[in-house]
């Protein structure tokens, strides 16, 4: 029987799309319900205010008992340090490392090429495991990697220390069986049984229900 996995980014869209920040107990409330829903994680926002944000973010990880506290770790060893300093005392905290495994998004937006990125991912993955037992590797972009690399960074993180990988569909283009398929390549030719791949999905649908091109977004496991 497959597991369905569900982790919320309420709070981290609405932090990255409002122009006007939520109030400290709205973003409580939020959390909260989550929790009341019965998801598996929450997932925050990176820290963008320090100070504004280290105290909600405190807040919301020792107030939730029943399911994952996630936080992205930055790109620099201080913004992880603050970014475990936020979670640390959650029940259950995951530190997520988000990086891109596409070559457009790698060279345009991080300006590095494979075999930096590869060592950016081993470091990174690498510390946020000495501090945290959980630790997620936020594959961005992909469905429009070459595979041999995403394997290749896949299995670096498995060996730094990662817990369990997502595969992102930032283009909003795979449908569930491409997903089935990538996910059964990157096993057949990789060591990776024994390492959780988590697939963000995005389906043609409402787009009140949504990711950033408007579709909505699943996890499955």
């Amino acid at each position: 029987m497959k597991n369905i996995y569900v982790s919320d980014f309420t709070l981290r869209k609405l932090s990255e799309e409002r122009q006007n920040t939520l109030l400290f107990r709205e973003k409580i409330a939020i959390a909260s319900g989550v929790e009341n829903f019965g998801a598996n994680a929450i997932e925050l926002d990176e820290i963008r205010k320090p100070k504004e944000d280290s105290i909600v973010y405190k807040t919301i990880a020792s107030s939730i008992k029943s399911c994952k506290v996630c936080i992205p770790v930055g790109t620099t060893s201080a913004e992880l340090e603050r970014a475990w300093d936020c979670i640390k005392d959650a029940a259950h905290p995951c530190l997520q490392v988000h990086l891109p495994v596409s070559t457009v998004q790698m060279e345009y937006l991080y300006h590095m090429k494979e075999e930096k990125m590869l060592a950016a991912l081993t470091a990174l993955v690498s510390e946020a495991h000495d501090k945290c037992n959980d630790v997620e590797f936020v594959a961005l972009d992909a469905t429009r990697a070459d595979m041999n690399f995403l394997t290749k960074a896949c299995q670096a993180a498995k060996d730094a220390g990662a817990a369990s990988v997502t595969l992102c569909d930032d283009a909003g283009t795979f449908l569930p069986d491409e997903f089935s398929s990538l996910v059964k390549e990157i096993k057949k030719i990789s060591d990776l049984n024994n390492l959780a791949l988590l697939e963000e999905i995005s389906f043609r649908n409402n787009p009140k229900l949504m990711d950033h091109i408007g579709d909505l977004v699943s996890y499955k496991n």
